[in-house]
């Protein structure tokens, strides 16, 4: 004897977020986002063309990709129609994979999507939601004898939050930028498929 299923839909879809964890990553990406100032985002506004999407609800999209390890634009689209909390945060639209590469190669993405990721992780150590080992392992020595100081303390790590912030942009400028451009130039390159050809 089986348990019943239907692919055919037998009910009304749910609030997307009744699906994930209360402490799910997506969440502390959308507080963040929200709680930023507008005066921030005014300068990614465009008054050509036709309405575009909201800069939050792009820079959420990338936050949440970039956290997952996710950097393509085709696959960032690809998350929208198939990762729950990708499409909680960006509304159920599905996003272009050309709009996403346009709207963060612009000029002034680029420039506040490193502040942005910064002031992020930032924001996740204060709340010890995150240690910042994983970020600051390339300059530790690793000895076969450790000792006390051959590791960075809690404390040191507090008290040279200036230089936290630096290594952490800097560490996005060299790490996940790269990453970033390297998947733009292979979404352009890769063939357009047939779904792209009807529209």
């Amino acid at each position: 004897m089986y348990k019943k299923y239907t692919t055919n839909q037998t009910s009304l879809p749910i609030e997307l977020s009744c699906l994930l964890s209360p402490n799910h990553i997506i969440f502390e990406i959308h507080e963040f986002i929200e709680s930023m100032d507008n005066t921030l985002f005014s300068q990614l506004d465009s008054s050509e063309g036709r309405p575009g999407y909201h800069p939050r609800l792009l820079i959420k999209a990338l936050l949440f990709a970039y956290s997952e390890g996710i950097y393509s634009g085709r696959k960032i689209e690809k998350m929208m129609t198939e990762n729950i909390a990708m499409m909680w945060a960006v509304s159920n639209e599905v996003i272009s994979y050309r709009t996403i590469n346009r709207f963060r190669s612009s000029e002034n993405c680029q420039k506040l999507l490193p502040e942005l990721f910064t002031e992020f992780t930032v924001k996740l150590k204060t709340e010890n939601l995150i240690s910042m080992n994983e970020l600051f392992i390339d300059g530790t020595k690793i000895e076969a004898n450790a000792n006390k100081y051959s590791f960075v303390w809690k404390k040191a790590i507090d008290r040279y939050a200036t230089s936290l912030r630096m290594k952490t942009k800097q560490y996005f400028v060299d790490e996940i930028q790269p990453l970033v451009e390297e998947s733009m130039v292979i979404d352009d390159l890769e063939d357009i498929s047939i779904g792209e050809l009807e529209i």
